[in-house]
């Protein structure tokens, strides 16, 4: 901010004293534009009833930040400076009273609009000390001696009033507008007959710019953000403070929901905008069994204006033994996730939808299983069941199967992994179906769609194929040895060759050469390894490790032979 100089020894002035105002208030008013805004805001002026209760409002105090010129009229010796605006702060340290009247025809009501707007006063007006030249001891009373009182100081000033609104029929009367330079605040509406305003008679002004900003302490104690959502399902209330006074889209709140949801559309209201739908996804509107718990805590995002309420963390998580195995009891499938197991969890497909009998294609196809005819699930005749599409890791190779939740399955580890047998008939709803008998088959969940089945235990219409996943699917599951057995690939393998892994797996390839080696390398897709390890005189030795899909082959160099050729595949 700009500041005087003054010298020790020098006269003073009046317009040293002016320009140090001047520059103060200057520097406020551009850091208050920076955390406030240009656009008017207010603070306070909470409008309640008196006590006792009469056609009286009290307005209490508070503060209006609005941009208006650095000074309208001169400023003492300075002049006037209209070209330039600066958010300026008006502010009221008192309460006062406001006077409303009851219309004066029968039936009829009359809304009035409490408003306020930004004014510079000049006040307390004295006639002040001058200095006498002809006689010092006696200073003249005003400039001249002229007895004028003069303005001492210049006030960002506060002007409350009410607007009268056209009375009319009850409940047909309207609020009036604000003002020009004045913002509404509140509405207090009085009717014919009435002697006494009363708390139910007083409501924020739709459009009053109220801070909305947390305090310290608020941010601090998260007082600002967390709030406790009121209300029953399906309909949920929440009334943070200070109020918002429009949706917004991306405004966020942290919610703990004391009452459970209930399966399908649920809606919230924030501060009485309206209820909008709370949904735990984008694709669809209704909420899961299970998914709002009493007590549950969850970020609610105001998505796309206030076009609905997203549940960001709605889900309690489950720590899991080993990557890619959980529970699944029962489940449902809406839109495009399949929600099971408890504590509920939901699993999301890249399909934009689950329809009867399609299955939901996770990504390029490594295999896939015809469901044969009459293939039996173990469910009740005429009703709808979710299916889920399981890939099994057999051996490094990717093998569907399905599976019918409607009867309750244990997809855990301690589960299908080690008690329950991959049937190629399956009769029962929690025995899985594949093409052949398994067991101790590690596996992901890939999917799931509906089917329903005409006759007890029989598919009405069985998908012609339930496709499974692509190898890149099984990466927690698939390290290198796993499954896999050392093979002697020697009589099959040449030097200078090269060669592909075509598995969905790493191989590691062992390798072995008798004669000497001169400058060879292993070369795996397109990368030389120079990792030969001297075993006698007359022979060397490597080792390499093949990614799935790359090339490899082991260049002949000097006059070498191969001596072995084994591969963990």
């Amino acid at each position: 901010m700009d500041r005087q100089i003054v010298y020790a020894g020098a006269i003073p002035l009046e317009t040293d004293l002016l320009n140090t105002n001047k520059n103060v208030m200057i520097a406020l008013a551009k850091l208050s534009s920076v955390v406030l805004g240009t656009s008017t805001v207010v603070n306070g002026f909470a409008v309640t009833p008196t006590s006792p209760a009469s056609l009286q409002v009290n307005v209490a105090p508070g503060e209006i930040y609005s941009m208006a010129s650095i000074d309208a009229s001169a400023y003492s010796s300075l002049a006037a400076d209209t070209t330039h605006q600066i958010m300026k702060q008006g502010i009221v340290l008192d309460s006062q009273a406001l006077t409303l009247n009851a219309p004066s025809t029968n039936g009829y009501s009359v809304n009035y609009l409490i408003q306020a707007t930004y004014q510079d006063q000049d006040t307390n007006a004295v006639a002040l000390p001058y200095y006498n030249s002809t006689n010092p001891s006696i200073p003249w009373s005003g400039p001249g001696n002229n007895g004028q009182a003069q303005y001492t100081a210049r006030k960002g000033a506060v002007v409350v009033s009410a607007k009268a609104g056209v009375a009319a029929a009850t409940g047909s009367q309207a609020t009036p507008a604000p003002d020009s330079g004045n913002v509404g605040l509140y509405v207090v509406t009085v009717a014919y007959g009435q002697t006494q305003i009363v708390a139910g008679n007083i409501s924020q002004y739709a459009a009053a710019p109220f801070i909305n900003m947390p305090t310290m302490a608020q941010i601090q104690s998260q007082a600002g953000t967390a709030f406790a959502a009121g209300g029953t399902a399906p309909t949920y209330t929440l009334t943070p403070s200070p109020a918002i006074t429009a949706y917004t889209a991306n405004q966020r709140f942290n919610v703990t929901f004391a009452a459970a949801g209930t399966t399908g559309s649920n809606t919230i209201n924030v501060n009485g905008l309206g209820a909008i739908p709370l949904k735990q996804y984008a694709a669809d509107g209704s909420l899961v069994s299970g998914i709002v718990t009493a007590g549950m805590n969850s970020d609610v995002q105001i998505v796309g204006a206030d076009s609905y309420a997203l549940l960001l963390n709605p889900l309690p998580v489950s720590p899991l033994s080993t990557p890619g195995m959980f529970s699944i009891n029962a489940g449902t499938v809406s839109g495009n996730a399949l929600t099971v197991g408890y504590p509920a969890q939901t699993i999301a497909f890249r399909s934009s939808t689950l329809t009867s009998g399609t299955p939901s294609v996770i990504s390029a196809a490594a295999g896939s299983l015809t469901i044969p005819s009459g293939a039996t699930l173990g469910t009740v005749s005429g009703q709808q069941s979710t299916v889920v599409l399981l890939a099994l890791n057999n051996g490094g190779a990717v093998e569907p199967a399905v599976v019918n939740l409607s009867g309750g399955v244990d997809l855990s580890e301690t589960g299908l992994i080690s008690t329950t047998a991959i049937s190629s008939s399956a009769t029962a709803a929690n025995v899985v179906y594949s093409a052949n008998a398994r067991s101790n088959v590690p596996y992901k969940v890939m999917g799931a769609y509906y089917i329903t089945e005409a006759t007890a235990g029989t598919w009405a219409s069985a998908p012609t194929q339930a496709v499974g996943a692509g190898g890149e699917a099984f990466s927690q599951m698939m390290s290198i040895g796993y499954s896999q057995t050392w093979q002697n690939v020697t009589a099959s393998r040449a030097l200078g060759t090269t060669y592909y892994n075509t598995t969905s797996r790493p191989i590691f390839v062992y390798v072995s050469v008798s004669g000497s080696v001169t400058g060879a390398t292993f070369v795996v897709n397109g990368v030389a390894l120079p990792i030969w390890i001297p075993n006698t005189s007359s022979a060397n030795q490597g080792s390499f490790i093949v990614p799935p899909g790359a090339s490899y082959v082991v260049p002949a160099a000097g006059s070498v032979g191969i001596g072995s050729w084994f591969e963990l595949r």
